[in-house]
């Protein structure tokens, strides 16, 4: 999948760029900032602050998709705590729901349970943000893409 990734983006920019080199090039004060105490507590924070409303068997759901949603901070070293705004948007539930699938149905402690990849980031992102984001006030955050200047 990484290599799909970087062909693409190679093939769309002419050259290879990485999540950090757009963050080079945007204008971090106006990015989404998620609110600190949330951040504070990490992943695993937020992950446990969603899982401790269902039940015990969907705890592995939730550490997942918040994993997913939080990988951004990995990739851009420089400004970590503004990263997650890249999958925390609108535009990310549909992200989430193409890598994890639709809603299953699975017996946990004895009772059936629907696991629900979209409802589990929308509680991420609540949780991380206090909203959901608009995709368009993320973009709208880098004046240029990385690389080459374009020749307009």
């Amino acid at each position: 999948m990484d290599r799909v990734v970087a062909q693409h983006v190679t093939e769309d920019l002419g050259a290879a760029c990485t999540l950090q080199d757009w963050f080079d090039h945007c204008d971090a004060a106006v990015l989404p900032a998620p609110l600190r105490r949330r951040l504070a507590a990490g992943r695993a924070g937020v992950a446990d602050m969603i899982a401790n409303r269902l039940p015990a068997g969907c705890r592995a759901a939730v550490a997942a998709v918040a994993a997913f949603l939080f990988r951004p901070m990995d990739l851009v070293p420089t400004q970590p705590d503004r990263a997650p705004c890249v999958l925390m948007n609108a535009a990310g539930l549909a992200v989430t729901r193409r890598v994890f699938g639709p809603p299953v149905e699975r017996r946990v402690d004895g009772r059936v349970v629907m696991i629900d990849w979209g409802w589990i980031a929308e509680a991420v992102m609540f949780t991380t943000y206090g909203r959901i984001l608009d995709l368009g006030e993320v973009v709208r955050c880098w004046p240029r893409e990385p690389g080459p200047p374009a020749n307009d």
